[in-house]
Formats: structure tokens, C-alpha cells, sequence
């Protein structure tokens, strides 16, 4: 990896990395490179695991109708009692 130093960065622009650093959770670097990645590779989404089950199951029940299984009654409370006597 390559090392990239800036100078003369506007102090309005350095608030806004450390605003946008501290949403992201991540470091004030981290967010400087993730720019550029975003701008260069719009299409190369780093999706995690949640992201790709959640599209999966939107897309899943959108096309799909699912059939709720009838509900009965519950079952009577046994009596232990009598099966003693």
C-alpha cells in the first residue's frame, strides 16, 4: 500500500472527515481512503454478511407468498393427580 501525504488541507474539510470517521466508526485514515475507493469503484460494494441475508430475504418475500399454518387450540393442562389414584 501506498503512502499519500496532503498539505494544506482546509480545517472545514478536516471536521468533516473527523464528523464523518466517528459516523462510520473508523479512523480519520480509514475514511480518507474509503473516499477515493467510493469515487473510483462506485459498482464494488463491500456489503457485509447482514446486508446481503437482509436483500436476499426482501427479495425472497416480495416474490413468494407464504401460507400461515392454521392455528388450534392449546392442549389441556394434564392432571397428574389422577394418574396417581
Amino acid at each position: 500500500m501506498s503512502t499519500l501525504i496532503l498539505h494544506h488541507i482546509d480545517d472545514e474539510i478536516t471536521t468533516h472527515l473527523q464528523l464523518n470517521a466517528t459516523k462510520h466508526h473508523c479512523s480519520i485514515e480509514d475514511e480518507v481512503n474509503r473516499i477515493p475507493q467510493q469515487a473510483l469503484f462506485p459498482n464494488k460494494s463491500k456489503k457485509k454478511l447482514g446486508s446481503h441475508l437482509h436483500q436476499q430475504i426482501i427479495t425472497l418475500s416480495s416474490d413468494t407468498a407464504l401460507e400461515l399454518p392454521k392455528r388450534s387450540l392449546p392442549r389441556p393442562v394434564p392432571n397428574f393427580l389422577e394418574e396417581l389414584e
